[in-house]
């Protein structure tokens, strides 16, 4: 297995930034475009997530997830600031996870759940980016890498 190090890793995701950023906006907009997101975690940092992602142009925001009712509105509210579709207010990630349309998913729970739906999101083929921290033990973490190299998923750790 080769190692990454640090300048490695800084220069790969640097390429990928870029490639990301130049790539053609005018071109027109196909189904393949748009990446369908899941928001998990509504509160807080969800919801600046859900901001953050709906002024960027090729993804949609189709499920805010959250146990709270309340924090299910902060997300929809965040989801269309931009002018995004309603998203689908849901109580169980794992309709979300259910649905093939969905091709990401945003976790912002709480941090003992970070490591749990993740690997659920793997698990149902999902790409997942997911806030810190990471994991609360290095046994979650590994579990995590498991998870995402059995289905071939990546998982972007925000910090």
């Amino acid at each position: 297995m080769p190692s990454i190090n640090r300048r490695t890793f800084l220069a790969g995701a640097t390429a990928a930034t870029f490639s990301l950023a130049t790539r053609n906006a005018s071109r027109s907009a196909a189904a393949n475009d748009t990446v369908v997101l899941a928001l998990v975690g509504a509160n807080n940092r969800g919801s600046q997530l859900a901001t953050g992602f709906a002024k960027q142009p090729g993804n949609e925001i189709a499920y805010v997830c959250d146990c709270d009712e309340r924090a299910i509105a902060k997300g929809i509210a965040a989801a269309t600031s931009n002018g995004g579709q309603t998203p689908n207010g849901i109580k169980d990630l794992r309709r979300a996870l259910d649905d093939p349309a969905v091709d990401a998913i945003i976790v912002a729970m709480p941090n003992h759940w970070h490591a749990a739906a993740t690997i659920l999101g793997c698990a149902a083929g999902k790409h997942v980016y997911v806030e810190k921290p990471l994991s609360h033990t290095p046994d979650e973490g590994e579990r995590m890498i498991t998870a995402a190299r059995a289905a071939n998923r990546v998982v972007q750790v925000g910090l």
